[in-house]
């Protein structure tokens, strides 16, 4: 039954692979990153003067004018966001074009989703509930969404998921591990911290007669400055955006971790309130595993942090998006609050929630053209649709920061009122713990 659940999941991301390139354009930073992989596969360079001017970009997208590239010392323009995961996409973009690149996004989120089952399985002994909360969050906002976005999360999430499995099972995958955390920084600088973690504690498990593996990693840095130096003429990570002219971050480290998950155009929890349960889970998670649990923690602050430091909506803003490369490291979480939290008010409202996430889903999908994946300031599409269609303004019961860079008396309500939900659901099972007391 469980290889039948696997290949549903690899069979249902295969699908709507097809159904999403045939239907859909590149949106966003899509585009110019399939624009780069178009430039390595045709002109074998980086260099997009070219492909601006022959209108490569509107076959992706019509409407995507904006170049989004910084021009180097000798005068070309280059990709802002880096070259590593247009390198990536490039040889599937010679096979198939962009659907090349979104069936590879796909299969690589159906191997993604296997590793996280496996994982949690790993860490809780619990392989039927790891396999079904595995399926709840891979068919549901945000990571079925970017099963098939050419944004580099999904590949993010696979990389922090396929190293950390490897690194906690003591398997043998030295050298694919050391290129792997290698290539992390080159496909997003914000990336690097995580990857920073990972690599101090691979080194640990790496053997005596394997200990040059230890070497890749910095030279990968110091490869990546020189890069840096040689085209942008410094060293700094951030120079490309400075040279694109980046608009300078919105909001204080406060606000922007609130809207992370409160925000209605993005917030995690307005579009995937199953998670609300990974944060007591987490409680659980120590208690049983705490090196598990603390190394898959300081991955996620170090992917966070520095995102939070900066413009927590990032321009192009999915629900839950920045969420996306961390999200399938508390599987485990989840799995734990329901192995201990076996009430049926629990099973209830964790159904409840995920059915709320997937409806949202589904009615993007079926709005046209962009299936409501594309948000403006403040907009929630399937959460506006609800609203037209029932006649209740739902969407104004979530806050947004958004267009008017408010921070309202709304946060607030949602955020005290999350952390009640927390609070009683930590009491209930101190209050059961005491009067059964373990013997």
């Amino acid at each position: 039954m469980r290889k039948i659940i696997i290949g549903l999941i690899f069979t249902i991301y295969f699908l709507f692979a097809l159904f999403y390139s045939k239907n859909t354009f590149a949106n966003g930073d899509e585009v110019h990153y399939l624009l780069a992989a178009h430039s390595i596969v045709y002109d074998r360079d980086i260099w997009l003067e070219n492909n601006y001017n022959q209108g490569i970009a509107l076959t992706f997208n019509p409407g995507a004018i904006d170049k989004i590239a910084a021009k180097g010392l000798d005068g070309h323009l280059y990709p802002v966001h880096g070259i590593g995961y247009s390198l990536l996409l490039a040889p599937f973009y010679a096979i198939g074009k962009r659907l090349g690149t979104v069936i590879f996004g796909a299969f690589l989120s159906g191997i993604l989703f296997y590793i996280s089952y496996i994982f949690s399985k790993k860490i809780t002994k619990e392989a039927n509930l790891s396999l079904i909360l595995a399926s709840a969050i891979f068919l549901s906002v945000p990571l079925f969404n970017f099963s098939v976005l050419n944004f580099t999360e999904a590949t993010g999430a696979f990389i922090f998921m396929f190293v950390l499995y490897s690194l906690l099972s003591n398997k043998n995958w030295h050298l694919p591990v050391a290129i792997a955390l290698s290539f992390l920084p080159w496909i997003h600088i914000r990336y690097f911290s995580a990857a920073l973690i990972l690599y101090l504690f691979s080194i640990l498990k790496i053997p005596k007669n394997q200990k040059y593996l230890g070497l890749f990693f910095p030279l990968s840095i110091i490869c990546y400055l020189i890069f840096l130096k040689i085209t942008f003429g410094d060293f700094n990570p951030f120079a490309p955006y400075s040279l694109f002219g980046s608009t300078p971050a919105s909001g204080c480290f406060f606000q922007n971790l609130i809207n992370l998950f409160v925000d209605r155009q993005f917030g995690l929890f307005v579009y995937c309130p199953l998670f609300l349960f990974s944060v007591p889970g987490s409680f659980f998670w120590f208690r049983k595993n705490k090196i598990s649990f603390l190394l898959a923690s300081s991955i996620a602050v170090a992917y966070l942090f520095p995102v939070i430091l900066i413009d927590a909506r990032q321009g192009y803003t999915t629900p839950g998006r920045l969420f996306v490369p961390i999200l399938p490291l508390f599987l485990p979480s989840l799995v734990y609050f329901f192995k201990e939290k076996k009430h049926i008010i629990h099973k209830i409202l964790a159904i409840a929630f995920y059915l709320w996430g997937a409806l949202n889903m589904v009615i993007a999908l079926l709005l046209p053209p962009n299936h409501g994946f594309v948000y403006g300031d403040g907009v929630a599409p399937s959460l506006q649709f609800l609203s037209t269609y029932i006649g209740i303004n739902i969407h104004s019961l979530f806050p947004a920061f958004y267009p008017n860079l408010e921070f309202t008396a709304l946060h607030y309500v949602w955020i005290i009122s999350i952390f009640i939900f927390w609070g009683f659901l930590l009491f209930c099972y101190s209050s059961k713990s005491r009067s059964h007391p373990q013997t």
